[in-house]
């Protein structure tokens, strides 16, 4: 098993080394314009995902999964379409909880839901 360990990191190591010497290889100024269009992508991506009030526990369950997974791995081995297939459902279920039922959110002791904040 320390040999996957060992080739897994001499592979990102060489993917590191490609990205940053062959791809990357001269350096060039960001300019303001890109600079702010790229930061308003990662805004509206979180925006986004701020929508999703219940993702963060279909995404607790889904490292549970997996955590449970790789020390079972030894013993049993959940085949990979049934690992896919739940992780699709379990993100999908949260994804259309979230849309459904809106999580309520407390202001000045009122409840309100986001869409009427």
């Amino acid at each position: 098993m320390i040999w996957v360990w060992i080739g897994f990191t001499v592979f990102v190591l060489a993917m590191l080394a490609l990205d940053l010497g062959v791809f990357h290889r001269k350096t060039h100024t960001v300019g303001m314009k890109k600079a702010l269009a790229w930061s308003g992508v990662w805004i509206a991506l979180a925006g986004v995902m701020a929508l999703f009030a219940y993702l963060h526990y279909g995404l607790a369950m889904e490292l549970v999964f997996v955590g449970a997974k790789m020390p079972l791995a030894g013993f049993y081995i959940i085949p990979t379409l049934t690992s896919l297939l739940l992780i699709v459902g379990v993100l999908a279920i949260s994804v259309i909880m979230s849309l459904l039922r809106p999580k309520k959110v407390v202001v000045n002791a009122e409840t309100v839901t986001p869409a009427n904040s």
